[in-house]
């Protein structure tokens, strides 16, 4: 009997055994598709779904309309994996952190202070790409380095290794030629007579661009919306441990080289 997987909101965390989705698609292994309008399979069609850190770029009434979704295409005793930012980590996070800094305010409990509001608030917040996390990301010298690697593990690592190279060498487009002017021209027009400005045409841009967390859940509220949707056997697991069929051959999806991809994360398995 074949098995089908479903990844969705795969970003660049594919395989090809699975039927990879994603609202932007770079590879011809991965569909192309709105999310937002639902799953577009069939009822009853695969035996895992599985998604992480997706759920919480939907407002809640999204989230559940999506966790129905999986639901739905789904077959009877199918497995649906969901990671996604653990808020009960992040609040503890925070409350030591606060503890710390209130008690002794070297300056590795002050950045360690700072990064932990902006773990909790900042991509709630955030009116553009990246936002304070990335101002943090983005200095010289970062002092709670270890604190944040624990945190969010490889896509800071990534982060670091990639981004201040590639600005340094990135080169701006010029932006005095007749074709550029004109489209200026004609936006800035269009703003007036709307008086709409740029700054809240550039932020209302960014809020629709999926980059801001919606909603954030922690063990009880996720388990409190996989019932309510239909699951059963709802179950913490970790980045290692699943029940879809040959899980470890997927570890990729949750493991970089042995190391969890995203520490801040809680695993929730649950079976229609």
């Amino acid at each position: 009997m074949s098995i089908e997987l479903l990844n969705l909101g795969c970003g660049n965390r594919f395989h090809r055994d699975w039927v990879n989705v994603d609202f932007v698609s770079n590879d011809a292994l991965v569909r192309e598709y709105d999310l937002r309008r639902g799953i577009p399979y069939s009822d009853n069609r695969f035996n895992g779904v599985y998604h992480s850190h997706v759920l919480e770029h939907f407002t809640k009434e999204q989230g559940s309309y999506f966790i129905k979704e999986c639901y739905r295409v789904l077959k009877p005793e199918g497995i649906v994996r969901v990671v996604v930012p653990d808020l009960e980590q992040i609040a503890r996070n925070y409350l030591d952190a606060l503890r710390n800094v209130t008690e002794d305010s070297t300056n590795l409990n002050s950045a360690a202070y700072e990064w932990s509001v902006a773990e909790l608030l900042d991509q709630i917040v955030r009116e553009s790409s990246g936002g304070e996390i990335k101002k943090i990301w983005s200095q010289e010298t970062i002092i709670n380095e270890q604190q944040i690697i624990s945190r969010v593990g490889h896509e800071f690592i990534s982060f670091r290794e990639n981004y201040l190279h590639d600005m340094q060498s990135h080169t701006s487009v010029a932006k005095n030629s007749i074709v550029h002017s004109l489209k200026r021209r004609v936006r800035n027009l269009l703003m007036r007579c709307l008086k709409v400005s740029h700054e809240d045409l550039q932020t209302s841009r960014f809020k629709n661009c999926g980059e801001c967390h919606k909603w954030m859940y922690d063990r009880h509220s996720l388990k409190a919306l996989l019932i309510s949707c239909g699951f059963k056997e709802v179950d913490i697991k970790t980045a290692w441990e699943s029940g879809i069929p040959n899980w470890s051959s997927y570890l990729s999806l949750d493991v970089e080289d042995g190391v969890l991809r995203k520490p801040d994360s809680l695993y929730m398995e649950a079976i229609k």
